[in-house]
């Protein structure tokens, strides 16, 4: 190599450091995490329950929370923010004070919404014909994929199964 090129290896090092340092910096950065207030929120939100006590264990939060007769306890991960180990921990929780009665709907709130409830929630965000319909169970009360085409176009809409909320809706050319 003559002595003209010689400072081409020193600034392709220098320009392979500062990308390093960029990537590594954002994957710093980048890293979310969940506080208490977001976690009961989440909690509060796709339970619908009362929270009742917050517990932080390593990297996850351990909710307890109250819906309706029940007392249930949920882990949390504060990273990604995903529900495992739900588990009712207590039944027949109800307060002595006066509280009204639950209607038999909302004792089943936390059952998992049936095919056809989730077929009208997706043709309500996508208009077309049904190919499939999948559960999918998870730890948080699992989700439903349905996958709808019309003349235009075809879609999958992946749906809370507890909830009714449309997690994703992905669109195939």
């Amino acid at each position: 190599m003559s002595k003209k090129h010689l400072w081409i290896m020193p600034a392709l090092l220098l320009i392979c450091i500062i990308l390093c340092a960029v990537y590594a910096y954002n994957q710093i950065i980048s890293k979310t995490t969940f506080g208490e207030a977001e976690i009961k929120n989440r909690v509060s939100s796709l339970y619908n329950g009362e929270i009742q006590a917050i517990a932080k264990k390593k990297n996850q939060y351990e909710v307890t929370f109250r819906k309706n007769d029940f007392i249930y306890q949920v882990l949390v991960n504060e990273e990604e923010g995903t529900f495992s180990d739900l588990k009712v921990i207590k039944e027949g929780a109800k307060e002595e004070i006066d509280t009204p009665e639950e209607s038999p709907a909302e004792q089943d709130e936390l059952k998992p919404l049936t095919k056809e409830e989730v077929v009208k929630i997706a043709r309500s965000q996508f208009e077309g014909s049904v190919d499939d319909v999948e559960f999918i169970a998870t730890d948080d009360g699992g989700y439903y994929n349905v996958d709808l085409e019309n003349q235009e176009d075809e879609a999958t809409l992946q749906i809370h199964a507890l909830t009714g909320e449309i997690i994703t809706i992905t669109y195939d050319d």
